[in-house]
């Protein structure tokens, strides 16, 4: 049985447009290669100079995004676009953060929930780890201090388990009657469902 060789296709020596260097690219690439590296061709590619309507710092850009690049830097083109926003103020899924990078509990990039904030200051004391933060009517972004409350993780699932249906068809055990503990299966809640079947049916 014949087999069609496979041989390697050699490369092809090409010149830099901008430095002279010798580079080698194959012959279906050749064509298109004027540069020997990505370095080399931002050189030799034209910079129109700009100026930043918001810093005055002179910057450079091509001409093909000169048109629609108008700030020096992706900071000033959210302040520059955006006037009102406050520095070093981030909402995220309803909540409220402020950059304290010298917090104790602040995250990576320096953030801390303006609700624990608040409630700090209300406390006179930094919150624990295990404490939580509730918003009364239920509005996150709303940080007053009179809407705050501060209470432990098992409080604060009662409350929202209260809020919200215990479970999409029942709104407590059917076996116990208790909406502390969380829904399992079959209307039971996860005391009843480990007695239920550990003997072996279901009521």
């Amino acid at each position: 049985m014949h087999t069609q060789s496979t041989t390697p296709k050699a490369k092809l020596a090409l010149s830099c447009l901008h430095c002279g260097g010798t580079f080698h690219r194959y012959p279906s690439k050749a064509l298109d290669a004027k540069y020997c590296s990505r370095a080399c061709r931002a050189q030799a590619t034209p910079r129109v100079a700009m100026e930043c309507p918001r810093c005055h710092r002179e910057f450079f850009r091509p001409p093909s995004v000169a048109a629609v690049s108008v700030y020096c830097s992706l900071d000033c083109h959210t302040r520059g676009r955006y006037p009102d926003s406050k520095p070093g103020r981030r909402t995220s899924r309803g909540y409220v953060y402020l950059y304290r990078p010298d917090h104790p509990q602040a995250s990576k990039a320096g953030f801390v929930a303006e609700h624990r904030l608040v409630a700090e200051e209300k406390l006179g004391r930094l919150l624990l780890d295990t404490e939580i933060v509730h918003h009364r009517n239920d509005v996150k972004g709303d940080n007053s201090p009179e809407n705050l409350e501060v209470m432990d993780r098992v409080e604060h699932g009662r409350i929202h388990a209260i809020l919200t249906r215990w479970a999409k068809k029942h709104d407590c055990c059917v076996r116990c009657g208790t909406a502390d503990r969380r829904h399992m299966s079959h209307g039971l809640c996860s005391s009843c469902t480990y007695s239920v079947y550990r003997r072996g049916r279901v009521s």
